[in-house]
């Protein structure tokens, strides 16, 4: 499928299937819910991707809810069209999402880089920028799983 088809098959989608959703506001809209990076667009959980394929009614009776969760560019990336439960499933699949990530980025030490050309300690110095936000979001999420699992024992206890 093409480009242009998987836009078209998108929007075909949200015309159908949009109104199910609302738009969660249990933080600033402002900032990505998984992360607190800046807000770059509305993540449908579940995937709209996934509605056709659902039994609508019954997973509303069993207390589903369609949200529209403010999400950075990178988490709705990642996210993607997966099926999960819950916003703490989002944050589990994020957590190992980005600490692979992280892995991935070599520590340099001062001395390493000072025996490297001024290109390749810019090229390097940039990675751990880069790795430094990754950081910045593990520990975020790491955060938000404490607070919701937090709130979620808190609502269950009221039931």
């Amino acid at each position: 499928m093409s480009t242009q088809d998987k836009n078209f098959y998108r929007q075909s989608l949200i015309k159908a299937y949009n109104h199910l959703y609302s738009k969660d506001y249990t933080v600033p809209k402002d900032i990505c819910r998984y992360c607190g990076s800046p807000f770059y667009c509305w993540d449908h959980r579940p995937a709209i991707s996934q509605v056709p394929n659902m039994n609508i009614i019954e997973y509303q009776k069993e207390g589903g809810k369609f949200l529209l969760i403010p999400a950075c560019e990178d988490c709705n990336k990642y996210l993607n069209a997966g099926f999960f439960i819950d916003i703490l499933d989002c944050l589990f699949f994020l957590r190992d999402k980005y600490r692979a990530k992280l892995f991935k980025s070599p520590v340099w030490t001062e001395s390493e880089l000072s025996e490297m050309s001024y290109y390749m300690q810019c090229k390097i110095k940039g990675g751990q920028i880069k790795r430094n936000i990754i950081v910045d979001k593990i520990e975020k999420i790491y955060i938000n799983i404490c607070t919701y699992d937090e709130a979620k024992k808190k609502l269950e206890n009221y039931a």
